[in-house]
């Protein structure tokens, strides 16, 4: 509810504006009054005035009738100037403002003339009255006149004093007024006025202890408590608020160097090296960031695998809490894709629990580390599949060609040893002789093949990487360009693949130095539809000669059985332009880009 006031600015002001306006109507009024009656008071002064003329009018007119100087109608002259002069004696505008005045001496001297006239107006008529006697009193008469003409003289002039008086009060009444306003708004509105501009200007700074002086209960006072309220109210909320902005900042830097430090023992992790060191690094980090009593980490690979212990203390052994039991104050357990990987234990120091952050950093970083186990054996899984995929691929390519190379050059072994046994001819001999020589230089070669196609994969890991120096390699052998177009960027096929491909193109490069007599030869690999892999190996030769037999001639057989292997399919073809092409076409084993890309992500 507002607070009533009891010394109004507003009232105040407008009382003291209605003083002044008073005091300027009174003047005003006054001055118009006087001014009226001062026109009024000129025509009464002049007819008064008339009065001695009228008088002198009178005796000259009485003193030449009777010297005998007028004609006979000149006593008619002396009665009309005596009833003339009774007319302007009598006249309303004087006789009766002055009968009606409350001026006692003018009322006096009006008697005096008046009373002076009806003496002597019976005097004028029998002109057997003294000449000098008759003059004399006529003056007498005229000085009353005078003194009344004085008397109205004076009221005039007194009228005007009192206007002057009026007016000088009303001045200096005026002058109070205004005075006293100015010191009353000096006090009562300009310096609250300015006080509140400071204090607003120290509010916009945030400064909010200035407090106002409450003087009186005027609006400009009221004004200045409701300042100071608010201005404390401000003052508290402003603290608390500075308050909360001071937690919030340190638990906003408490949160940032928390995820800075779960940042770093995060990448910790996932850096090369033993997991049970990595770990020991990080609860030993962890120990000190939380400032707690110990950390205990026990955790296994598998379920096959002993359980293992890391703890920030020296000993394995926990030491006893105060109340004697050894049971941690926090436990997390490490689950993994494939199951649990162990639990980590937080022992806290007395009356000192984890905060909702703490926590919730500890189980991020526990998830890390289960992240962490899990990779790691992902990692051994895949050593070791990688190992027997390598295995299996030399044992598959030394199936695949030395041994049924070797097969073939056993065969032709036995058949010689028929041969000769059953004592054929030496042409017959020498034939199965060149069989059996030329199948031990096949598998010769492809021994060598195979040693350099692994000898590729270990120092180039990678397809293309592995083309580009087989390319290098044969393109310095037979002294020809030779040139990659590798469009298989988002698609890596499998270990494999990897291994027919390479086989199939250098049998091709091969057959391209021995026969096609090239000057330039060109391989490509592109992703074609359906996930089909198209390998094309052209060269600018002399092409396939259709008359050419053998067995295994150009390698196609070999190439034919790594096709088959691969499930697809190799072509041969001569083309229109010249030369000879070798396309190979089989589905690989890959998703599609995207999903590849993820998988490799």
């Amino acid at each position: 509810m507002a607070e009533p006031v009891k010394q109004s600015l507003i009232l105040r002001s407008a009382l003291e504006l209605g003083a002044v306006l008073v005091l300027a109507m009174v003047s005003i009024l006054v001055s118009f009054l006087t001014a009226e009656s001062a026109e009024s008071d000129a025509m009464r002064i002049n007819l008064a005035g008339s009065l001695r003329m009228h008088s002198y009018k009178i005796a000259e007119t009485w003193v030449l009738q009777r010297g005998g100087m007028l004609p006979a109608e000149g006593k008619r002259l002396l009665t009309d100037r005596i009833d003339e002069f009774d007319v302007l004696l009598y006249r309303p505008s004087l006789y009766n403002y002055i009968r009606n005045s409350e001026d006692v001496s003018l009322n006096l001297a009006l008697d005096d003339v008046e009373s002076r006239w009806r003496e002597l107006k019976p005097q004028l008529t029998p002109y057997e009255h003294r000449f000098t006697s008759l003059l004399e009193e006529m003056d007498e008469f005229v000085l009353k006149i005078d003194d009344l003409v004085g008397q109205l003289v004076l009221q005039t002039q007194s009228r005007f004093n009192m206007l002057r008086l009026i007016q000088v009060i009303c001045l200096f009444m005026t002058a109070g007024v205004v005075v006293l306003a100015y010191v009353g708004i000096s006090g009562k509105v300009v310096e609250p006025l300015r006080q509140l501009l400071v204090m607003a200007g120290k509010a916009r700074g945030g400064d909010f202890s200035m407090r106002l002086p409450v003087r009186g209960s005027d609006e400009l006072s009221l004004l200045a408590r409701a300042f100071n309220e608010m201005a404390e109210s401000l003052d508290i909320m402003y603290r608390d608020l500075e308050g909360r902005v001071q937690e919030k900042t340190y638990h906003l830097e408490e949160a940032q160097q928390g995820l800075l430090l779960l940042y770093e023992l995060s990448r910790a992790l996932g850096e090369e090296g033993q997991f049970s060191e990595k770990a020991r690094q990080a609860i030993m980090r962890l120990q000190h960031y939380l400032n707690v009593e110990r950390i205990d980490l026990d955790f296994s690979y598998d379920d096959t695998d002993s359980s293992r212990l890391i703890t920030t203390v020296d000993g394995n052994v926990p030491p006893l809490r105060r109340n004697g039991s050894p049971s941690p104050d926090y436990m997390y357990p490490l689950l993994g894709t494939r199951g649990s990987h162990g639990h980590m234990s937080v022992y806290c120091k007395d009356d000192k629990p984890l905060t909702n952050e703490q926590c919730q950093m500890v189980e991020a970083l526990v998830d890390t580390m289960t992240a962490a186990l899990d990779t790691e054996v992902r990692q051994d899984e895949g050593h070791r599949l990688a190992l027997m995929e390598e295995r299996a691929t030399i044992a598959r390519e030394l199936h695949d060609s030395l041994a049924q190379s070797l097969s073939y050059s056993k065969i032709q072994v036995s058949r010689f040893q028929i041969l000769h046994a059953r004592g054929a001819d030496q042409s017959s001999l020498d034939a199965a002789l060149n069989d059996i020589k030329s199948g031990l230089q096949s598998a010769y070669r492809q021994l060598r093949e195979l040693l350099a196609t692994f000898r590729l994969q270990l120092s180039s890991p990678g397809l293309r990487s592995a083309l580009e120096a087989t390319l290098s390699e044969f393109s310095d052998r037979g002294g020809i360009p030779m040139t990659l177009n590798y469009n298989l960027e988002n698609h890596r096929p499998r270990p494999n693949e990897e291994i027919h491909v390479l086989q199939i193109v250098r049998e091709a490069l091969s057959n391209v130095l021995r026969h096609a007599q090239a000057k330039r030869a060109d391989v490509s690999l592109k992703w074609a539809e359906q996930g089909h892999i198209e390998v094309i190996i052209s060269d600018d030769g002399q092409g396939f000669d259709s008359q050419a037999t053998g067995p295994n001639h150009f390698g196609k057989t070999i190439m034919d059985e790594r096709a088959h292997i691969l499930g697809g399919s190799v072509a041969f073809a001569n083309n229109e332009t010249g030369g000879a092409s070798v396309t190979l076409c089989f589905k690989s084993e890959v998703p599609d880009s995207k999903e590849n890309q993820g998988n490799r992500k």
